[in-house]
């Protein structure tokens, strides 16, 4: 049996009444508790509510927040637009937001931050290869139009963290569909230059995947266009930020379904992929481009497999490399997270 302990929770309630659920998630074992106490600290210091010592090490320490909707947690509950009927994110939510984030990251023992800036098209930074949907700052709807410009979000927190001195390393979501590389199936043949991933039947991802596309392999990571679209995103990031002392790198999100990894080997069939790796690899007589789909794919996955596998991963690994080493050239060299 396991010795009873205690546990503190911080929050910053919207309502006079907040409610705790607790949730026993064994469904073997019986969960016990004992008396639960709301109090309310006087200060705004989150640091005088808790124990946590501020971080010591000159290592970065880093919190993670995955999603980019972090305002809407941190912050408070905005203005109610009576003509929209929203709940408006002003300045005053993202600065309170900030504020608050930066005080957890730090009572909570850490250093610095890794938080996702950009996702689902929406940006917490005026960069247009990001998007500008509101999804994460809707302040441009507002009825009466007191915050007609997208905000710089990313400016307010790294202006904290240089006052805090903590870093804070933004990061890109590299799975919904991204504005700087939608661009590029504008182009005629998308599939035939290699933009996106073509299975053995000759269809894209997008065409698989149907009504699931939100999230997904939406565009080849093979492809050098592709990943120069992507490199010059990541370096407006830091190039916009690098005189901010707290700037600690930029970080890339890969989930395990987004266009940052590669799919199956039965993926990239595309006319330019499959002639890249035939010159690479001295493969050009057993890959002639008469091939059809499903030829390639049956040589690329039976007899050429290792090759191919080996081929993908070398060329994913080379733009990650290049990428790092290009942040690392900048007038204030950063580091990359993946």
């Amino acid at each position: 049996k396991s010795e009873p302990t205690s546990r503190r929770l911080v929050f910053w309630p919207r309502t006079r009444s907040p409610v705790l659920l607790l949730a026993n998630r064994s469904s073997q074992d019986v969960a016990y508790y004992g008396a639960i106490k709301l109090l309310s600290d006087g200060s705004s210091d989150l640091e005088s509510a808790t124990d946590a010592e501020p971080p010591r090490s000159d290592r970065l320490l880093a919190a993670y927040l995955s999603s980019a909707d972090w305002i809407r947690a941190f912050g408070d509950a905005g203005h109610y637009d009576a003509s929209s009927g929203l709940a408006i994110t002003d300045w005053n939510a993202v600065l309170t937001a900030s504020r608050r984030l930066a005080e957890r990251v730090r009572s909570s023992g850490y250093n610095g931050l890794v938080a996702c800036i950009a996702a689902d098209g929406s940006a917490l930074t005026p960069i247009d290869a990001f998007g500008n949907s509101p999804r994460y700052d809707n302040g441009r709807l507002a009825s009466d139009g007191s915050d007609p410009i997208q905000k710089d979000v990313v400016e307010a927190l790294l202006r904290i963290f240089d006052r805090e001195g903590l870093q804070l390393v933004p990061a890109i979501y590299l799975s919904a569909p991204l504005p700087v590389l939608e661009s590029l199936l504008h182009i005629d043949h998308p599939a035939k230059n290699g933009f996106i991933w073509v299975d053995p039947h000759g269809q894209s991802w997008r065409d698989v995947a149907r009504g699931n596309r939100s999230h997904g392999f939406h565009y080849n990571l093979l492809s050098p266009e592709v990943q120069t679209h992507l490199s010059q995103a990541a370096c407006a990031l830091a190039e916009r930020y690098a005189h901010h002392p707290s700037l600690g790198g930029i970080a890339i999100q890969m989930p395990g379904d987004g266009f940052g990894l590669l799919p199956d080997l039965q993926w990239g069939m595309d006319d330019a992929t499959v002639v890249r790796f035939a010159q690479a690899a001295g493969l050009a007589h057993e890959l002639p481009t008469s091939l059809s789909f499903q030829e390639r794919s049956q040589r690329l996955t039976g007899p050429l497999a290792s090759q191919w596998e080996t081929w993908r991963r070398s060329e994913a690994t080379k733009f990650y490399r290049t990428l790092a080493r290009e942040l690392q050239s900048k007038r204030r060299p950063l580091r990359i997270v993946l």
